[in-house]
């Protein structure tokens, strides 16, 4: 038991980062709609009841013209604690996007998780990890770089995960990282990053511009969003 503890606290060091871009981002370097597959849509996230919801609804003919994905790694991650807590205190609601978090933990964690992190945006959970297969989302234990948004420490994290001890068959699959992606609500995939470490996700310097991108978008086609 303690094994998996340790490995569920891990502590990030130096490594590689991999991205790909469409739209105005200026950083492009490929086409992210064409790289991921439509089935993804079709795909099933839980929220906290357990109720299924495709994952298309998360962005498709929604009343926002952009939606930020955020999926973490398992459930007792601390890095991905701390990221998305400072995701909550630098995104607040007014950012010009609708953000979503997925996990590939039990939705049973979801509100727990929620409540950790102050977090009051949706979270839903994706046991099966499909989703996050689909879009080529790796499975490594590879350590990254430690990030300015990493607050815990090692002792506090491997004490967290103590706490939870119960639910380590629960939290997801603590190999599988994440990222993040952005869609219209016309479905099309606008940017995405993908995790290839423990710890990159896309900074907060990243994600600025990724949202200036979205204001230029609004702008240019004469869109008001929901959040300004």
């Amino acid at each position: 038991m303690l094994w998996r503890v340790l490995e569920l606290a891990i502590v990030p060091f130096p490594g590689d980062r991999a991205s790909f871009f469409r739209g105005n981002c200026e950083m492009s370097q490929q086409d992210a709609n064409d790289s991921i597959p439509d089935e993804n849509t079709q795909r099933e996230v839980l929220d906290s009841d357990g109720k299924e919801h495709s994952f298309s609804s998360l962005f498709e003919g929604v009343p926002e013209p952009k939606t930020l994905i955020i999926f973490v790694r398992h459930f007792l991650c601390h890095q991905c604690f701390d990221y998305v807590k400072m995701l909550v205190e630098k995104f607040p609601p007014t950012t010009p996007f609708k953000k979503e978090f997925i996990g590939c933990g039990e939705p049973k964690m979801i509100e727990k998780y929620k409540k950790d992190t102050g977090c009051t945006w949706p979270m839903y959970a994706n046991p099966d990890k499909s989703i996050y297969a689909a879009f080529g989302m790796v499975r490594t234990l590879k350590k990254g770089d430690t990030e300015e948004w990493q607050t815990t420490s090692l002792t506090s994290g491997i004490w967290r995960a103590v706490k939870l001890a119960g639910n380590l068959t629960s939290a997801g699959d603590w190999k599988q990282n994440g990222g993040e992606v952005l869609y219209d609500n016309q479905g099309k995939c606008l940017w995405a990053h993908l995790m290839t470490t423990t710890t990159d996700h896309a900074g907060e310097d990243e994600l600025k511009k990724v949202r200036e991108s979205v204001l230029e978008d609004l702008k240019d086609e004469g869109t008001r969003s929901v959040f300004q």
